[in-house]
């Protein structure tokens, strides 16, 4: 689901994604070099970590996620943030200089469209948010679709 606010632009500069270390990331890292590529944008990768026992697994996401989108010739910032998970996003949005984010969502969470991380981020940011369920394959038509 892309969602907008009312006075955002399409994006011009760079796509951010925000990784869950504790998720399939594939299918989003995927989609958001797809889009970076199309559109000649820079792509940011992004994991937070709200404590001191989830850097070895956010670097890890990040090391694993940086290999993937490492195709094509991307221009790619990947960093581990610190804090909690909405904050970092937004911080490392306008330190990239982005202006799409995207971000997983991990089924069965029990809400209707996004879980609580990506409510929360989605209130935060001034951006489209693309909240991308797992198992869908609709987002690569979308995508294609918003280039034309």
């Amino acid at each position: 689901m892309l969602v907008v606010p009312k006075d955002a632009r399409p994006w011009q500069h760079g796509v951010l994604v925000g990784l869950d270390q504790r998720a399939q990331n594939s299918g989003l890292i995927d989609l958001a070099a797809q889009i970076a590529r199309d559109w000649g944008l820079s792509l940011a990768l992004v994991a937070a970590a709200e404590g001191q026992d989830d850097l070895a697994d956010a670097q890890a996401a990040i090391d694993a996620a940086r290999a993937q989108a490492s195709v094509g010739g991307l221009r790619i910032r990947a960093e581990v943030r610190r804090g909690r998970v909405p904050e970092a996003l937004r911080e490392a949005l306008h330190a990239a200089g982005a202006d799409l984010m995207l971000l997983g969502r991990r089924d069965g969470g029990g809400h209707a469209w996004a879980g609580g991380t990506a409510q929360n981020a989605v209130g935060l940011v001034e951006c489209p948010v693309w909240v991308r369920g797992q198992g869908s394959g609709v987002e690569r038509r979308c995508a294609a679709a918003t280039q034309a």
